[in-house]
């Protein structure tokens, strides 16, 4: 290590690099401030080997650092070596060593950093070194060529799941298992032979197998390159000069492996310092082993720090309660009170909430509500964090924080590089260049480029895209796909002068694409294809936006942190994989890598922003307030085999055991824990899995009970939730002036010079202008007012629905459900005709002629359909068997109803399903229903669907008005999804409703308001049953959401 000025260069455990540290640090080094307490100036002042033991906050970090300076100035730094778990850790150690020490500061690595070292030492170069997902991409290139060419005796009971990415994980675990206790393959083979256990020969073969491509591709991972290290230390291949100082922070994290690794580089009287935290033990996955901190305590004197400097007294006693009947073996036992019961120094009360929401949704909510109070009472972005017990559940935290408008900070290596947006949509626009020049381009891509910022296509003009291509299509007579628009010049051509604007980007974006397919077929390697396709007005957009502030500037500082990633990925893919490898292969093998790639580019975020990580993931750190979702049964419930198929209990350093191994509950006892000490104030655990999934049972040993939260928070926080609560007040006259002044204030609201909230600003707000006439009315004046039964129906529930759904035509279109009830309704009015023409149609047949499987997205729910549907038929005719009057499908209804004293006529139009018409009564109306629920009595008595047909009938037959102007013989509904039931006269027939005979001046005077309201051109919005199934619910006047 050499310095310049106040800039170090320090030596990176990946293998070959420097880094650059700034000592120019905005905090001040704990190191000149500290006062140590007796067991740390004992430690200090000693020379013999020790082991602190320590809880959460008790120092150990802080005694280590001042001991490696120490040793460093007494020994010398080349003498000194200091080890800990984390790459960043590591530098964060020795940069704030070099500051305090005259000279070179000692070395400071993880043990995988140590071993590449010593084998590039021996080597004379540097090994390939796999990380964690290129290691999973070998397993499963390896694995598939092991079935391929049945190089491996796999068990014939465990063929459904060779092949699964799970299974391959597992078996990447196991080589890991494998060679962490030391086994070599051939070893493991001959015992499983001896054992007759076929499973764990089959892994023996694939190991060896593995390891063998490994060392012609002169590559090794992590486990490999410790033992091989080892190895050569044991043999004295490696003549480097022993340490005379090891310093090793967390040994709680060490595998029994890499202990001994670390001891073979130790001369004989070297001088151990270790700290552990045995409650923290949480990377069992990645081989710890506890037994590494009681071979430690076996020959080293133990103490216990005596003070906890972080958490107050109420997280430090949970952490008792939660742990106080689990001790280690080997450790002396009585330590165990010392150790959990530390005095507490901390100046904070503490609080530790035990929280169980309604959903995932209101949990983001209350969690954003929580970090707006603490930020209100002076506690800064950085001082706080989210942590997730499950990495799957960031994604909806992050979008859950974002709506209030809350700064975030992910980790890189807690998301998956392929994840994010912007490399995304690189990866998606390198596979069209691929493809670029044949017709097997995928439109699903070609449109996720278009709409990226590579492509630039606005919401709009990809609506518009796609309303012209369906009009060309229709033209042609054959289906144009935006593919086709963006390989064909001639087609963009005749795009309208309209749609310029989208014709030049689509010119732009081919352009590129060619560019780089050209350069890729050309033998140009994957990082200069890539730059092909980056380089432009995109980059210099999100340069722009991350030097702003906000979200946006967050994201855009997101988006360029990951591209980099990429090409630094691309750049480094020659020597990662020992050769060349195209742009196809580069993709493959990144788009692959499920676990989250790269950990050692992670950059640690110096913006006020809120921390949201994984659980794990947060060991070692700490802030004032921690919130900890996924707190559930399904992560916290304990005793489960939690193994999967590949048990790797069962191998330990010397033998094969014979049965399954059960995990105990106590790494999630030492997880939960962990997160009780990452907080020095507040600690929230919440749940929000539901019956599902309910909250952990353990969290309640720490001596609190689980609270339900029901609902939404009370107060908004986020900029749109308090602006959309203002424009609601200022609704209210007597509030409007005060609401305007708020909201004014709130669009004042700028950082750095950018408006928080731009639309704040009364001016703006939709619905402030006076009402407006449009030059054409909704409906000719001069012309009867048109409505069909079901538009009186939805005019009736709500006015803007059926505005927006029947004239401005702004609703979804019509999914498989629409589609089941037209094919039933047209195969009962096929059934109708036959029979009254004396023939007998087969269900079966009449069904197969009508029936449309392509608008399912399953094969087995489309056929689960038709059998709905045939089932639908049957009840059918069993019902029709039953009527004694003659019935007529189909009935069409074209009537006008006079309406003098309103100044206009309603002409009622549409088709009844089917009219019951009776020699010597009124007739009756029945309309045929397809839906899963019926409806209600009181539903169907109110029915204005129903009622409007008995109304259209009475009409165009006078004869069915009746005494007391009531009509006819009534109507009803006929479910043809429902049996009628065991109590009904036909329990083999639908579910039948009536209606009774309506009067008919009521009729008639609900159809003149809802006349006035289309002529008048008023559509109030009105809520009901039907706001559940309402497009338009997000955009509603009178719904809390849109408020």
């Amino acid at each position: 290590m050499v310095s310049s000025d106040r800039t170090w260069t320090v030596q990176c455990d990946r293998i070959g690099e420097e880094s650059h540290v700034n000592l120019e640090s905005p905090n001040p080094d704990p190191l000149q401030s500290w006062r140590p307490d007796e067991v740390q100036a004992e430690v200090l002042a000693g020379s013999d080997s020790v082991l602190l033991l320590g809880s959460a906050g008790s120092g150990k970090s802080t005694t280590l650092r001042a001991a490696s300076k120490q040793e460093a100035e007494r020994l010398g730094a080349e003498r000194v070596l200091g080890i800990t778990h984390d790459r960043s850790q590591a530098r964060a150690w020795q940069a704030q060593v070099a500051q305090q020490i005259s000279g070179v500061a000692p070395r400071i690595a993880t043990v995988v950093g140590l071993a590449g070292t010593i084998l590039m030492e021996v080597r004379g170069s540097a090994p390939l070194l796999l990380t964690a997902p290129e290691q999973e991409v070998r397993v499963r290139d390896l694995l598939a060529g092991s079935i391929a060419n049945k190089s491996v005796d796999w068990p014939a009971e465990w063929s459904t799941a060779i092949g699964t990415r799970s299974f391959a994980r597992q078996l990447r675990r196991a080589i890991s298992v494998i060679r962490l206790h030391g086994w070599e393959p051939e070893d493991l083979v001959r015992h499983a032979e001896t054992q007759r256990d076929f499973a764990w020969r089959a892994i023996a073969q694939f190991a060896a197998e593995y390891l063998q491509v490994l060392d012609w591709e002169g590559s090794v991972d992590y486990v490999e390159a410790v033992l091989r290290a080892l190895r050569y230390v044991d043999s004295g291949t490696w003549t480097g000069q022993p340490f005379s100082a090891v310093v090793i922070d967390d040994a709680q994290d060490l595998a029994l492996l890499e202990l001994q690794f670390v001891r073979s580089v130790m001369s004989p009287s070297a001088r151990l310092i270790a700290a552990a935290d045995p409650d923290q033990g949480v990377w069992s996955f990645r081989g710890a082993d506890l037994s590494a901190v009681a071979e430690l305590a076996a020959d080293t004197p133990c103490l216990v720090l005596p003070m906890s400097y972080r958490g107050p007294a109420v997280l430090r006693d949970a952490r008792d309660q939660l742990m106080r009947s689990r001790w280690y073996p080997g450790l002396a036992a009585d330590l165990a009170d010392s150790y959990r019961h530390p005095a507490s120094v901390s100046e904070h009360s503490g609080e530790l909430k035990l929280l169980e929401f309604d959903d995932v949704a209101a949990q983001s909510a209350h969690i954003a509500a929580r970090l707006r109070t603490a930020r209100a009472n002076g506690v800064q972005w950085r001082n706080m964090a989210v942590l997730a017990a499950s990495a799957r559940d960031i994604p909806e935290i992050v979008r859950g924080l974002g709506v209030a408008r809350i700064p975030v900070s992910v980790p890189a290596d807690d998301v998956p590089l392929v994840s994010q947006p912007a490399v995304a949509t690189l990866l998606t626009a390198a596979r069209l260049s691929l493809d670029w020049g044949r017709d097997s381009l995928d439109s699903a891509q070609v449109e996720h480029v278009m709409s990226s910022e590579l492509g630039g296509l606005s919401a709009a003009e990809l609506r518009a895209m796609h309303r012209w291509l369906r009009v060309e299509s229709a033209q042609r007579d054959s289906a144009v796909t935006s593919a086709d628009l963006c390989v064909d010049p001639d087609l963009r051509a005749s795009l309208p002068r309209r749609l310029g604007r989208l014709s030049h980007r689509i010119d732009q974006l081919t352009e590129r694409l060619s560019i780089a397919a050209r350069a890729e077929r050309s033998g140009r390697p994957p990082a200069e294809v890539l730059w092909e396709l980056w380089d432009g007005a995109w980059p210099k957009r999100l340069r722009e936006r991350a030097l702003q502030a906000g979200p946006t500037a967050i994201a855009a500082d997101r988006d360029l942190d990951a591209v980099m990633q990429l090409f630094r990925l691309a750049q480094r893919a020659p020597e990662r994989w020992g050769g060349t490898k195209g742009l196809r292969a580069f993709l493959a093998e990144v788009e692959s890598q499920e676990i989250a790639a790269e950990p050692d580019l992670q950059q640690q975020s110096h913006r006020d922003q809120v921390a949201v990580m994984s659980l794990r993931r947060a060991k070692g750190r700490q802030w004032h307030q921690v919130t900890v979702t996924g707190v559930q049964e399904s992560v916290f419930g304990g005793g489960h085999p939690g193994e999967g198929l590949i048990q790797l209990g069962r191998l330990t350093t010397s033998e094969l055991l014979v049965g399954p191994t059960e995990l105990s509950a106590g790494e999630e006892r030492r997880l939960l824990s962990m997160a009780l000490g990452r907080s020095s104030a507040d600690v929230v655990l919440c749940a929000a899995g539901g019956e599902a999934d309910p909250p952990a049972t353990l969290a309640t040993e720490t001596g609190q009970e689980w609270q339900p939260v029901s609902g939404q928070p009370d107060v908004p926080y986020s900029p749109g939730e308090i602006l959309a609560r203002l424009r609601w007040v200022a609704q209210d006259p007597t509030n409007r002036s005060s609401a305007a002044r708020s909201a004014a204030q709130l669009a004042r609201a700028a950082e750095n010079g950018v408006p928080l909230v731009p639309a704040a600003i009364p001016a703006r707000w939709p619905g402030v202008s006076d009402w407006t006439t449009a030059p054409v009315p909704v409906r000719d004046r001069e012309a009867p007012i048109a409505l069909s039964a079901s538009a009186v129906a939805a005019l009736t529930d709500c006015p803007l629905r059926w505005f927006w759904n029947r004239e401005a035509r702004g609703g979804r279109p019509s999914g498989p459900a629409a589609r089941f009830g037209e094919i039933v309704h047209e195969a009962v009015s096929q059934l109708i005709a036959a029979e009254q023409a004396g023939n007998s149609l087969d269900l079966e047949q009449l069904l197969d002629s009508l029936w449309q499987s392509d608008g399912y997205d399953a094969e087995w729910r489309a056929a689960s359909e038709r059998v709905a549907a045939l089932e639908a038929l049957e009840r059918a005719r069993e019902w029709m068997a039953g009527r004694w009057h003659e019935i007529e499908s189909e009935v069409g209804l074209d009537v006008l109803v006079p309406l003098p004293d309103a100044g206009f006529d309603i002409r009622i139009i549409g088709r009844m399903d089917l009219v019951e018409r009776s020699i010597d009564g009124p007739n009756v109306v029945w309309d045929f229903k397809t839906k899963r629920t019926p409806y209600a009595v009181a539903e169907t008595e109110e029915s204005q669907q129903l009622r409007t047909y008995q109304l259209g009938l009475a009409y165009g037959s006078p004869a069915d008005v009746v005494e007391n102007d009531s009509i006819g013989g009534g109507a009803g509904y006929v479910h043809l999804n429902i049996d009628a039931g065991r109590r009904a006269d036909n329990p083999d027939g639908p579910k039948v409703i009536q209606q009774s005979p309506t009067v008919l001046a009521d009729q008639v005077e609900h159809l003149s308001s809802l006349g006035e309201m289309v002529r008048d051109e008023r559509y109030p919005a009105r809520l009901g049953a039907w706001c559940r199934t309402c497009d338009f619910v997000n955009s509603c006047p009178a719904k809390g959401d849109a408020q």
